[in-house]
């Protein structure tokens, strides 16, 4: 079936992840305990950099992204298995490690095209603001930045929307997708139904 054709039910998408919650109960308590359990520790670790030096904030950043871009990476794994219609090993969940590298490579780009958009449109407002200031009116570059901004964050949502799903597909198809191509293939199954997904 061709992507555009593609249709899903939001209310049944929600139906299966509260009946899913509901009967596995035990494991999902377990299981985000134990998360808990390991992101406070990995947050002390990661923020110790910046409490004992000011100047090393950037590092205590860059290891918090690490920390949360990895349990994402988990959540998928958690959350592609429910789908399938078992419960997750976990020795499943901690072999998702070998998939970080090239999810962390996927999402590094999936924020470039996401935010990216964002930073050359406002850089180009400020110049553009600075160079008509003295030419026109400030109520009228006030109604062109909202403008501006609405058209930029209409194309950032909507690529988002057309990459979310990059995560999944190095999850399902491990080894045999790159970080590219993940980004590709959720373009190819948002192709048609971003509407829906909104």
């Amino acid at each position: 079936m061709e992507p555009s054709k593609l249709q899903f039910s939001k209310g049944e998408a929600i139906r299966f992840g509260w009946n899913t919650a509901k009967s596995n109960l035990k494991f999902f308590i377990v299981f985000f305990l134990t998360i808990l359990l390991i992101i406070i520790p990995l947050s002390f670790l990661s923020d110790l950099p910046m409490l004992l030096n000011k100047d090393l904030e950037v590092i205590s950043s860059v290891l918090n992204g690490l920390t949360n871009a990895y349990l994402t990476l988990v959540l998928y794994k958690v959350w592609l298995t429910f789908a399938e219609g078992r419960k997750p090993t976990y020795k499943e969940i901690i072999y998702t490690y070998t998939l970080f590298p090239r999810y962390l490579l996927s999402t590094i780009l999936f924020t470039l095209a996401v935010i990216g958009v964002l930073i050359p449109g406002s850089l180009l407002f400020l110049f553009g603001f600075l160079g008509f200031y003295s030419l026109l009116n400030l109520g009228f570059l006030l109604y062109i930045a909202l403008a501006i901004i609405a058209i930029l964050i209409v194309i950032s949502t909507y690529l988002y929307l057309k990459f979310q799903f990059y995560g999944y597909f190095i999850i399902a198809l491990e080894k045999d997708v790159g970080p590219l191509e993940a980004l590709k293939l959720s373009s190819k199954i948002t192709k048609g139904v971003k509407g829906n997904l909104w």
